[in-house]
């Protein structure tokens, strides 16, 4: 199945949250290039939840010494 690039981030949004059966998520990954897109949203997405995790321990520790 050929994805529209203009469509990637709906249908990786749509997978990410459980909207897709896994049937379709195979169908969608034959196009290697939204293949690809979803892997490295994925690391993006890992990076960014990652990020915000630290951040919020940074935070959390500086109210504690207010």
């Amino acid at each position: 199945m050929k994805v529209k690039k203009e469509d990637y981030e709906d249908i990786y949004d749509c997978i990410v949250t459980g909207q897709v059966r896994p049937d379709v998520i195979n169908d969608y990954f034959q196009d290697k290039n939204f293949h690809r897109y979803y892997i490295l949203r994925s690391k993006q997405r890992s990076e960014e939840e990652q990020y915000l995790e630290e951040l919020k321990t940074k935070l959390w520790g500086r109210l504690c010494l207010l």
